[in-house]
């Protein structure tokens, strides 16, 4: 794929906090991920010198020549059982459907080709149809509906549990290459 390269997957950094508060505090980033009411600059970095040694978590940030344009969690990292779960965010939503697959492609090669990760599991709000198609083109098999699952500003919604396979991802991964070459 053209420009794949330009990609950077780095680890998140306590420098780059401030990029993600800003980030955190955008309608699109509130649409799909929430913020805890109350949730401050102080409180990122509390929370970041929590995680950033814990061997469960892996954060980083994407850039695109050399811009930070996104954030990849990787979490509940579990090596008995060869799994995590995913969240991705892409800041700059004027970008390419092409170039955030892109940057996703480095992120999932990187968990699975060199953290040897299994499988990968993602939970999506059903009612974030976009967000569903766009890991379902990825290779994501839907698994399991959570009803009731969460309770987002006093209302109860349901989940949709997906999961990525190691061995699936390297056959999905070529067709976007070849498709976009």
């Amino acid at each position: 794929m053209k420009g794949l390269h330009r990609h950077r997957v780095d680890p998140l950094k306590e420098e780059h906090l401030t990029l993600i508060y800003k980030w955190q505090h955008t309608k699109e980033w509130e649409a799909l991920l929430g913020v805890p009411k109350g949730f401050t600059r102080e409180a990122l970095t509390e929370w970041y010198r929590g995680i950033k040694d814990n061997p469960h978590y892996k954060f980083y940030r994407i850039g695109y020549k050399g811009k930070p344009v996104g954030l990849i969690s990787f979490f509940d990292i579990t090596p008995k059982h060869s799994r995590c779960y995913w969240a991705p965010f892409i800041c700059d939503q004027k970008k390419s459907e092409v170039m955030n697959q892109m940057m996703v492609i480095n992120a999932l090669d990187k968990i699975f080709f060199k953290l040897h990760i299994h499988k990968v599991c993602a939970e999506i709000l059903e009612t974030n149809e976009p967000m569903v198609k766009f890991h379902e083109a990825l290779g994501f098999q839907f698994e399991a509906l959570y009803v009731d699952h969460i309770q987002d500003h006093g209302e109860y919604k349901n989940v949709v549990h997906m999961s990525l396979f190691k061995d699936q991802w390297g056959k999905v991964r070529n067709k976007i290459l070849i498709d976009e070459a």
